[in-house]
């Protein structure tokens, strides 16, 4: 019983951090140790012109076309030390087109679990 109420705990955590990320005008992302994209804000799926009902099944990989599982891992370790950066990449949108995006990363630590939110501006937009 102590286990789901620590779960939903985590879960109710995780969600406020989400439907904060609802009002920003930038991207935004939340990503697990694997690359998974646990979920996305509206200003991500319009930017990628991604459908709410894509994003559960999207991962970094998707849409870094510059990263591999690796360097994923990599950038974990790095993480790890810092719990924030900048860096400019290219992303890939629904159809594979390419754009160019400045992230913002940061390590959250919610309730004893490691989430990665990255905040997202697409520099072709701007």
């Amino acid at each position: 019983m102590k286990q789901n109420n620590i779960k939903k705990k985590q879960n109710s955590s995780i969600t406020t951090q989400i439907e904060v990320g609802n009002c920003f005008r930038e991207g935004a992302i939340w990503l697990n140790r694997q690359g998974k994209i646990l979920a996305a804000n509206d200003a991500f799926l319009t930017m990628g012109e991604y459908s709410p009902m894509i994003r559960s099944n999207l991962t970094i990989f998707d849409i870094d076309p510059h990263i591999s599982k690796f360097g994923w891992q990599r950038f974990w370790q790095t993480f790890n030390k810092r719990n924030t950066f900048l860096q400019r990449t290219e992303w890939l949108d629904k159809r594979g087109q390419i754009f160019p995006v400045e992230v913002h990363w940061r390590l959250l630590k919610i309730e004893q679990q490691e989430i990665c939110c990255a905040v997202i501006e697409n520099l072709f937009a701007s």
